[in-house]
């Protein structure tokens, strides 16, 4: 029989058309649909393969049908491990141990050492001279007394500490006990202007530094709540319950002044709706916004950072 030749469908393949093309490789056999094996090739179903490792139209659709159904298998079992380490993400972290302890303290060996006109924010004491610095809460409070102040000796009475008039909605104050300073954290109404992370001397109430945070760590609708200060007094860890939409823990490096955030609206830093039974003595409450991460403490080895929002889920 008269072989026939091969016409071009994909470079390097010729489909059975016509003449003898002596560039390719022929073998006659009486069925065009035979499976012959060649030196370099193989005829496959109508078509010769070239004398080179190239595919046939339809092994090239095989092998791309073929890889298709291997990305969607890969793709399902990433999609399935993401899932299952979520699942014991969350497992784990409803599983976090109830590590309270009884008292230190019993509840008659606590006292009132002050009595104030307005609520207090925060407060800390200096270890060295056992000075105690607090604020005012800012919220529905604009104009308290000082809004950066010191109890008086004795605790007679408080007086205002540094210059208040750089201060306008400070709700947390540190105490840096080694560099004897006192570090204090003024939101700014939630980020209208740049909040400005406040330095001041113990000793003199100078102004030793003000570092204002850059737009991309606190933008508006941030709120810089509390904060603690590393053992060795080189960093900041300041909780963000940013009533914006984006809770964070942002790190403040006092060496190079420079800030970051992290874990942003992540699930153990993003706000949540106030519980149905909260209450306090009896007393049910509600919130009128939502809180996301509000405490924050070091350990006593200075290792550990925790942190949490307002409410649990």
């Amino acid at each position: 029989m008269q072989l026939r030749t091969l016409d071009v469908c994909l470079p390097g393949y010729y489909h059975r058309t016509g003449a003898h093309n002596k560039r390719y490789q022929h073998i006659q056999t009486s069925s065009p649909h035979s499976d012959l094996d060649l030196t370099k090739g193989i005829e496959r179903s109508g078509y010769y393969r070239r004398a080179d490792s190239s595919l046939t139209i339809r092994e090239m659709g095989r092998y791309i049908h073929l890889l298709r159904l291997l990305g969607l298998i890969c793709s399902l079992t990433v999609v399935a491990s993401v899932l299952a380490q979520g699942k014991t993400a969350t497992e784990e972290r409803k599983k976090f141990p109830n590590r309270s302890t009884e008292p230190v303290l019993r509840p008659d060996s606590l006292k009132i050492v002050a009595e104030l006109p307005h609520r207090p924010g925060n407060l800390d004491v200096d270890p060295k001279s056992g000075r105690v610095f607090f604020t005012f809460h800012p919220f529905g409070n604009p104009n308290p007394p000082c809004k950066v102040c010191e109890l008086k000796e004795k605790f007679e009475g408080f007086e205002p500490f540094g210059n208040q008039e750089l201060f306008k909605t400070v709700l947390s104050v540190r105490v840096a006990a080694t560099k004897r300073q006192l570090l204090a954290v003024d939101h700014k109404n939630f980020g209208e202007v740049a909040p400005v992370l406040y330095v001041l001397s113990l000793d003199t109430e100078e102004l030793v530094k003000a570092f204002e945070f850059p737009s991309e760590v606190c933008g508006k609708g941030s709120f810089l709540n509390d904060f603690v200060i590393s053992k060795d007094e080189n960093f900041v860890f300041i909780a963000d319950s940013g009533l914006g939409g984006e809770p964070s823990i942002i790190t403040v490096d006092l060496r190079y002044w420079t800030a970051k955030r992290a874990l942003v609206n992540h699930e153990s830093t993003k706000q949540r709706d106030t519980p149905k039974d909260f209450a306090i003595n009896g007393n049910k409450y509600e919130f009128s916004f939502k809180v996301g991460v509000d405490s924050i403490a070091l350990s006593a080895d200075g290792n550990t950072l925790y942190f949490g929002a307002l409410f649990d889920p």
